[in-house]
């Protein structure tokens, strides 16, 4: 007990280290047994097998976490002094990333026009826009559309400008974390490392190649978390405002490019204010500037660009698929009064039940009918879910089992169809690769993990495993009291959150955990635990 004692003094650990490896094994460990009864009976069976897994995973990840965090307490030993100019360090990235980029996107031209692109094309030129996807994207996706093609029939030249505008803003944003990663660690190693891992991670190139609004949100996501650490860094005063203007635009364009990051949005701001105490004036102007451009935005650019308002639908991608699954079940306890509200809610083609996505039942819900009658629908709701708890439960897990559960083959189509990610482009844009080998690896690579034939590709690359370190880092900037950091973590703990309420587990709506993971190797080495400090000064 002495010697435990003496190594946690001397390597400045807390007591608080054994707590949180349990709570955070605990989580991981009762996820992956959910996970896997949901994927193998469409519901949470708990048994002797589940107990047996859980108490199995739990002593494999105390373990594994346990030595990652003994790893994480040397890895500044592979940092160095050698020092180079930020700018030259963020032209090297810049310059590796468009290069490495462009051949890629050669490879997967003239760029993935994929997901809700050609809706929102389709929205734009019949001038009947709405909020139900972010405005400020259907309109540069429309204006591009327009700009560049004659005919709608045809639209590859068009989809490739969107495409390389979009690569060149990936690469600033990336080589802008790139530099801040450099800053704090002065590891070389780690810089190429991060490098490589965003020039060539398939989940990150493909959402760089792809037209949807993700893409802006990742961007403006990665410039506020690495304005917001160098306002915390900064004692100059020039670097100080240029990073307080930065955060306020970039949180801004942030929410506006993602519908529910507004929720998630006071989750950054506050903690921040509360742990950056000497920047509070900074984070007020912060806040008081987001406030004031997203009322003007709302109150003057919204009612001249949308022809129609959004209806409530889209709140209520996990009611309609309880609903859904307790309509279908004959061993459902359901009443006959509220059997016919759920006929009246949702439409006849709408009244089947896929247990992965909730986009078809969705659809096809009877917004009138849910307006008029909102008390006898919420009553209803009621009813079901105090009647029939644990497939209320299983209907929720099974929904987005795909986010937290790394073994899971996704969904990817309305009809249940399974995918990882579309390597395509959807009509009136056509796939026209001029490096076939590229096109064939990301094709070959996507159908590995939709088929679910490769457990160790599902396992690197589905959410679940990213979620694992994102949950494994927060307690270890917890332990090790890096305060700076915390404020990032709490946010993205509650965005993701926000996600599990959706219609469907997709990669695309998390990839915000996968662009993280290379600031995780600066929040272990020696020069970002200086930074935990308020006052802490620029390096």
């Amino acid at each position: 007990m002495n010697r435990i004692k003496e190594y946690f003094r001397q390597n400045n650990i807390s007591p608080l280290r054994p707590v949180l490896t349990a709570f955070v094994s605990i989580l991981i460990s009762l996820m992956c047994a959910t996970g896997s009864s949901v994927k193998r009976f469409n519901s949470l069976v708990f048994d002797s097998k589940f107990l047996i897994e859980f108490i199995c995973l739990f002593i494999l990840c105390f373990s594994a976490v346990s030595i990652f965090f003994v790893l994480f307490d040397y890895v500044h030993e592979i940092t160095s002094q050698k020092k180079i100019k930020p700018a030259f360090v963020f032209l090297i990235a810049l310059f590796s990333l468009g290069i490495i980029y462009f051949i890629q996107f050669l490879g997967l031209y003239p760029g993935l026009f994929v997901f809700d692109a050609p809706t929102q094309c389709i929205s734009y030129f019949n001038h009947n826009m709405s909020e139900h996807h972010p405005l400020l994207h259907t309109l540069l996706l429309g204006i591009i559309m327009d700009i560049f093609t004659d005919d709608f029939t045809s639209i590859n030249h068009a989809t490739a400008v969107y495409t390389i505008l979009q690569i060149i803003l990936c690469s600033l944003s990336f080589s802008y974390l790139l530099t801040y990663l450099y800053v704090r660690s002065r590891s070389v190693v780690l810089f190429i490392l991060n490098l490589v891992y965003f020039g060539f991670c398939p989940p990150v190139v493909l959402i760089v190649m792809s037209a949807t609004k993700d893409t802006f949100f990742m961007i403006f996501f990665i410039v506020s978390v690495v304005s917001l650490l160098f306002l915390f860094d900064s004692e100059n005063k020039k670097n100080t405002v240029i990073n307080t203007v930065i955060l306020s635009l970039s949180v801004t364009l942030m929410t506006l490019f993602r519908n529910n990051c507004i929720y998630a949005l006071p989750f950054l701001l506050l903690p921040a204010l509360i742990i950056y105490s000497k920047k509070r004036k900074n984070l007020l102007i912060v806040a008081g500037c987001f406030v004031l451009l997203f009322i003007l935005y709302k109150a003057v650019f919204v009612p001249l660009a949308v022809s129609h308002k959004t209806d409530s639908r889209e709140m209520l991608s996990v009611p309609v698929q309880i609903a859904a699954r307790i309509y279908t079940d004959d061993n459902a306890d359901i009443s006959a009064e509220d059997r016919m509200i759920v006929e009246e809610l949702i439409g006849e083609d709408g009244r089947i039940y896929i247990p992965t996505i909730a986009d078809i039942t969705k659809s096809t819900i009877n917004t009138e009918y849910l307006n008029t009658h909102k008390k006898d629908v919420i009553r209803m709701f009621a009813h079901i879910i105090r009647d029939n708890p644990h497939t209320a439960l299983d209907a929720f897990l099974c929904l987005n089992c795909g986010f937290w559960y790394p073994n899971y083959t996704l969904t990817l189509m309305p009809d249940g169809g399974k995918g990882y990610w579309p390597v395509t482009c959807y009509y009136p844009a056509s796939i026209n690769p001029q490096i076939k080998l590229i096109y064939d690896y990301y094709v070959d690579f996507e159908s590995k993990l939709a088929s679910g034939s490769s457990v160790i590709l599902s396992i690197l690359f589905n959410p679940g495993l990213y979620l694992f370190f994102y949950l494994v880092m927060f307690s270890y900037t917890i332990e090790k009291k890096k305060k700076s950091f915390i404020p990032v973590y709490i946010f993205t703990g509650v965005y993701f959150l926000t996600f599990l309420l959706g219609p469907v587990a997709l990669v695309r709506y998390v990839i915000f955990l996968y662009v993280l993971f290379p600031v995780y190797f600066v929040n272990m080495s020696e020069k970002a635990d200086s930074v935990s400090d308020s006052t802490s000064s620029e390096k």
